[in-house]
């Protein structure tokens, strides 16, 4: 190949001198580095390529020209290349175990700068030798200050388990930042990137002179893969996965076509702007290339945030709560992640002192990542509301294994096994067997973390099943009702009909007074494929709080 691939490398520099690939943003970066006294923000999920876009524009303002060559802003502009001092901070560098080890690295870091271009600082605040360095690089090297901040929120979004440290760092961080307004006159660039998208977030609230270009039109592809860059850059090693011979999770032999048909499927879809073009995820696909053609879930590897999963947990979220979302377009305006900080009394009982709705966590599983915008239409009456949905098969596959993580209890290490399990029953035709393991999950299952609810029961059998790869459709309507749960497997068609607390006759009896068969007879009989209709039956008596009746008519 004649470029490697790089999914650890975020310095731009490093990444051209090692002959890697990158994929050239330069179009967009020539637009705010060449906008007069240009100060943006902009927010992206983890592992979206921040750091390496931050490291990017340093490259652009340190006048490093040459490692430009084969990119649009060397090829296509006139860009000068001047150079500007620059102050570049990254936390997700710093210690943030406690406020004195954060402002320690924050004045170790400005002090370091400080002496790499010859300039004497005395303060010993953070905040105060922040706006001191700034002032005293403009005056030695009388241009303007160019002001590079990564994960601007991580200090915040690390303590959000425990409401007052929370306050304490956003207070701190509130007093760092101002600087940046409050020393304006003497800087030249500022760009700041996080996984949140500030909006009305307290901690700006005197920094109102960025630009959020987070939901901009024109950077809606900034960041991120389009699906012409797939081509364009990774061409060579798509034709050697079709020589390698490679397949699908379905064990389907992929042609080229059917290599990039799968890599939309599972690595394509977040949207930054209605009716925009999606973008795949850049580390997942560098992942995947890397390993030779393996489509796996890449992003869930790299962590789940912890505000997300002690969210889902406290406000006890099912795979139902986040079916078809719509979510308000004021919300974007609005969001502040600070809400998201929960009492030490709250997470040891496990409960919220705030009400967190549910557009405000479809805002937080927008901001991390998990959810996307969805097609809106060109009506114009749409732009208020933007329908929801997972990017794709890899998020999908992450945010389910992180609501598997809050019901298994983790002494069941073998819980993968059992998914392999159900999965081998479910295409045998077994379906005592799916029960006998689904009551494994559920008897493992921490008896304080149960609901007293049908949908908590139907979520967690949704869940299993979709981990076992299997087609699912939830609440699938016919003519004459609504069908509790379809799934594929092969050779057979379950269709399921849940009922808490009542009874599995009452269940069945549903499935033939609704018949909801007749709407699969046809398709069956052309996969021939056998359809079995069970009724399944919850309790959450203390003795049972599993499945007490599972009958196949």
């Amino acid at each position: 190949m004649s470029k490697e691939i790089s999914t650890s490398i975020y310095s731009f520099k490093d990444l051209i001198e090692n002959n890697c690939i990158y994929i050239d943003k330069t179009k967009y970066l020539y637009d705010i580095v060449t906008a007069a006294k240009g100060q943006f923000f902009c927010a992206r999920p983890r592992r979206f390529g921040k750091s390496l876009t931050i490291s990017t524009i340093e490259a652009i303002f340190r006048g490093q020209k040459e490692l430009f060559k084969d990119c649009y802003i060397y090829k296509e502009t006139n860009y000068n290349w001047e150079e500007y001092p620059i102050i570049h901070l990254d936390f997700g560098r710093a210690n943030l175990t406690r406020i004195d080890l954060l402002s320690s690295w924050l004045v170790q870091t400005l002090n370091n700068i400080a002496e790499s271009y010859g300039v004497r600082v005395q303060n010993e605040d953070p905040a105060l030798l922040f706006g001191e360095l700034i002032e005293g690089l403009y005056r030695k090297n009388s241009v303007g200050v160019v002001v590079l901040i990564d994960e601007y929120d991580k200090p915040i979004m690390e303590h959000l388990e425990n409401e007052d440290e929370a306050e304490v760092f956003r207070t701190f961080m509130e007093t760092f930042y101002q600087m940046i307004k409050g020393y304006e006159q003497y800087e030249r660039f500022v760009f700041m990137t996080g996984v949140i998208k500030f909006a009305k977030l307290s901690i700006f609230s005197k920094l109102n002179s960025l630009t959020d270009i987070s939901m901009d039109k024109k950077y809606a592809c900034m960041f991120g893969y389009t699906a012409d860059e797939i081509e364009m850059y990774f061409g060579e090693y798509i034709d050697e996965l079709v020589k390698k011979r490679i397949y699908d999770e379905n064990r389907i032999l992929l042609d080229r076509k059917g290599i990039l048909e799968a890599l939309k499927r599972w690595y394509d879809g977040f949207r930054f702007f209605p009716r925009e073009e999606s973008v795949y995820n850049p580390v997942s696909i560098g992942s995947f290339f890397r390993s030779e053609g393996i489509f796996s879930n890449y992003w869930f590897e790299t962590g789940t945030p912890k505000v997300l999963t002690k969210t889902m947990q406290l406000i006890h979220i099912t795979l139902d709560d986040v079916r078809n979302p719509i979510i308000s377009r004021d919300t974007f305006s609005v969001f502040d992640i600070t809400e998201f900080a929960f009492s030490v009394e709250g997470i040891r009982d496990n409960i919220s002192r705030k009400q967190i709705g549910k557009q405000k966590f479809m805002q937080l599983l927008y901001q991390t990542g998990y959810m996307t915008i969805g097609d809106v239409p060109e009506d114009g009456l749409s732009d208020s509301y933007y329908p929801m949905h997972f990017p794709n098969k890899e998020v999908r596959d992450s945010f389910q294994k992180s609501i598997v993580s809050l019901f298994v209890d983790e002494d069941l290490a073998d819980f993968s096994a059992t998914v392999d399990f159900i999965k081998r029953a479910a295409r045998e035709g077994n379906s005592n067997d799916i029960r006998k393991y689904m009551e494994n999950v559920f008897a493992n299952i921490p008896y304080s973390i149960q609901i007293a609810e049908e949908k908590y029961y139907q979520s967690i059998m949704y869940t299993v099943f979709f981990l076992c790869g299997m087609d699912i459709d939830v609440e699938e309507a016919t003519n004459i009702g609504r069908i509790d749960a379809v799934m594929e497997a092969g050779k057979h068609l379950y269709i399921f009909e849940f009922k808490f607390e009542k009874t599995v006759e009452e269940a069945l009896e549903q499935i033939e007074k609704k018949e909801y068969v007749n709407k699969y007879l046809v398709n069956a009989e052309e996969k021939g494929q056998i359809i079995h209709k069970i009724g399944v039956e919850f309790s959450y008596n203390r003795d049972k709080r599993n499945i007490v009746e599972w009958k196949e008519a």
